[in-house]
């Protein structure tokens, strides 16, 4: 059955999509261990580069899914427009982050050679600083994440029903979110796998709404 212009069928996918990759990337993200830091990232090129590929891809799929949503609930309401803005600008973010992990970080040691003492430990510098980077921006991304779906949460916690139930799971997904977030000093994937299994019940749930074009 071809879904209609006003099906709620195609931003419901890309929600599923998108969660479902966002709690995959945790699992499958490449671990650096201690020792040749450099010399391993270089050797994770290619593991490094889909990953993120796919979390970039993620990111996409998420941000037209609620989007969607945001029109089909209504963007003149406040909460839904400003949710809508924190949203795209979180999901800035998370792909600066991302681009930096799965492809500068990965040219950076590529061209690192191991007989230039000199140049591997600038190079070794230059990877901390991207590192923090890639946390800093993680981080704010996860931050308005969580602010967004507290708002749109607030918006749908005021129906009755079914719309209601997702709005009350979605505030408590944002504040599980900021807790995690706020007691891990360092994102990693295990955070990740965490964060989106969280948010992917928001995800899924909405979707379920969209699919039945009940939003």
């Amino acid at each position: 059955m071809t879904a209609s212009p006003s099906s709620g069928r195609p931003a419901a996918a890309a929600l599923g999509a998108g969660a479902l990759c966002w709690v995959l990337i945790g699992i499958v993200h490449p671990r650096v261990r201690h020792g040749d830091v450099v010399g391993q990232i270089a050797r994770l090129s290619p593991h490094l580069a889909a990953v993120h590929a796919m979390a970039i891809a993620a990111a996409a799929a998420l941000l037209f899914g609620l989007a969607a949503f945001s029109l089909r609930r209504g963007i003149g309401r406040s909460s839904v427009l400003a949710a809508l803005v924190v949203y795209a600008l979180a999901t800035v973010a998370i792909v600066a982050a991302g681009t930096i992990d799965g492809f500068v970080v990965a040219g950076v040691a590529a061209v690192a050679d191991p007989s230039l003492t000199a140049q591997y430990a600038t190079t070794s510098a230059l990877l901390s600083v991207c590192g923090v980077a890639i946390q800093a921006f993680t981080k704010v991304g996860l931050a308005g994440f969580v602010v967004a779906i507290a708002l749109w949460s607030a918006d749908l916690a005021r129906e009755r029903g079914a719309l209601r139930a997702v709005g009350i799971l979605g505030c408590a997904v944002a504040a599980a979110t900021a807790v995690l977030v706020a007691v891990t000093p360092h994102v990693g994937p295990h955070a990740l796998v965490g964060v989106g299994l969280l948010q992917a019940l928001w995800y899924a749930s909405l979707a379920a709404l969209l699919a039945g074009n009940r939003v």
